[in-house]
């Protein structure tokens, strides 16, 4: 075959290959008029104030302004399908991989620069992970947008990724979705206020940690402290297992140190939506590479866990008292006995769930309070002034700032946006505590403060996580 006609092969290909993304990015369109006419925003939503995230449907611009639109979206290697929708911003996809070798892409661009393509693209943008459409979304008023006005639009989690589903992990608190999901975060909310989160109950098992905490530190006779985060976890990892298993362990314990280095080891993997999340085929690789260490790591910490949570289970379904709850896991055999609440219960489920808070809870609160000390330390006159005493689906077709999203498309939050927004705090990236409180010391800017998320997938531990870090 001559060089040119393989070249015209090529680019036939390619040109079909972003015909088909633009009939799927525009599949939102119904015969129905008034699906149709839902693109164009409404009075009361969000204005787009970037250079690159115009709203191609306000039809009272004049013909000069919307010939500087569609000027803009060239440049940004966005195409108009017209005046009623218009594809997302972002890099061009490849046919078959997507934007994973792609400028901006998901293996050129490591770690990923969220605030620099926010500023590239606007506050809502795309990428394609093979063919799996990736939405990200920035800046205040698009995210209030979203996770407020649209949350029930945006309120699933994508748990068809073969990982999640080669794990089971379409069970528990996070990766469930519908009614199942309402009602186990329900029972969750409900079994952890009981316990004592956001009461002195708790308060009490955490100071017991932090007494802990300062005897460690009295060992060290003034030398350097090695491993602060390893002592952190103790004290977060210990708190929760107070709470959901009846019991804490001393700092040194085997079992508790085992825990805690099991969980360590499934947090440095790789994140879910990545290459080797996502393809199936690297799953196959995976496999393949089971014998270097630390694929052998992870696989030998995910059963550990299972096989610990699974032996705490079992001994509390045979001492279990419904006259004496004693903790989490209590709350759910009586509420599975009851059946009074509807959700599918048992062992893999309530598994599940467990894995779940210890995950959440775990070294997110670790490695706060470990930044938290570290800046105390460069910074003494902030320390000074401290007290004494942290991926979504798009569920049906819908629209983000007059972008068409199709139902299934990841949506991920960049909450870093709201947090370094020049616009909202002077000198965003330097540590000051004193830009959240003004003269009389009260909060200020607090929408603008988003560590737990918002919207109905904020995270159930908030309270658990102040507590233990105040």
């Amino acid at each position: 075959m001559m060089k040119h006609q393989q070249t015209a092969i090529k680019v036939a290909i390619k040109r079909n290959f972003y015909e088909e993304m633009k009939r799927n990015n525009t599949a939102c369109e119904s015969e129905n008029d008034s699906v149709e006419k839902s693109v164009k925003p409404k009075d009361d939503e969000i204005k787009i104030t970037h250079e690159n995230d115009i709203t191609p449907t306000d039809r009272t611009e004049s013909t000069s302004k919307r010939d500087n639109y569609y000027e803009e979206m060239k440049r940004n290697n966005t195409a108009v399908g017209s005046e009623k929708s218009s594809t997302l911003p972002g890099p061009t996809p490849w046919p078959l991989f997507g934007n994973l070798f792609t400028k901006d892409g998901f293996l050129i661009n490591i770690p990923i620069d969220n605030l620099a393509l926010f500023k590239k693209y606007g506050p809502v943008f795309t990428r394609f992970l093979g063919q799996h459409q990736i939405v990200y979304v920035s800046g205040y008023k698009t995210i209030i947008q979203l996770l407020k006005k649209q949350g029930n639009d945006f309120v699933d989690r994508p748990n068809w990724i073969p990982v999640l589903q080669k794990n089971n992990r379409s069970k528990g608190l996070v990766w469930s979705n519908g009614d199942n999901w309402k009602t186990l975060r329900r029972l969750t909310l409900h079994a952890l206020r009981d316990f004592g989160v956001g009461k002195t109950s708790v308060e009490e098992k955490i100071l017991e940690e932090v007494k802990c905490l300062i005897k460690e530190f009295e060992k060290t006779n003034g030398e350097p402290v090695r491993n602060i985060k390893r002592m952190m976890l103790q004290v977060s990892c210990n708190v929760i297992h107070n709470i959901v298993f009846g019991h804490r362990y001393s700092h040194d314990d085997l079992k508790l140190n085992k825990l805690i280095d099991a969980f360590e080891d499934i947090f440095t993997g790789p994140p879910l939506v990545s290459p080797q999340g996502v393809f199936p085929i690297l799953l196959i690789v995976t496999n393949l590479l089971r014998k270097s260490s630390k694929m052998k790591k992870r696989i030998k910490a995910g059963g550990y866990i299972q096989q610990y949570v699974t032996s705490e289970i079992d001994e509390h379904k045979t001492n279990f008292d419904e006259n004496c709850i004693r903790d989490f896991v209590d709350v759910y055999i009586q509420n599975e006995r009851e059946q009074c609440q509807q959700i599918e219960y048992g062992k893999k489920q309530l598994l599940s769930l467990i894995v779940d808070l210890f995950g959440a809870g775990t070294d997110t609160t670790a490695t706060t309070l470990h930044w938290a000390l570290l800046y105390m330390i460069q910074y003494p006159d902030v320390q000074l002034k401290s007290p004494g005493t942290l991926p979504r689906m798009a569920v049906q077709d819908t629209t983000i700032n007059g972008y068409r999203v199709p139902k299934g498309a990841i949506v991920m939050i960049n909450l870093e946006s709201v947090h370094y927004d020049d616009t909202v705090w002077v000198n965003a990236k330097e540590f000051n505590p004193d830009r959240f409180l003004n003269d009389d010391k009260e909060l200020i800017n607090k929408e603008y403060l988003m560590p737990f998320s918002i919207g109905n997938r904020n995270c159930v531990g908030e309270g658990m996580a102040k507590q233990n870090c105040f």
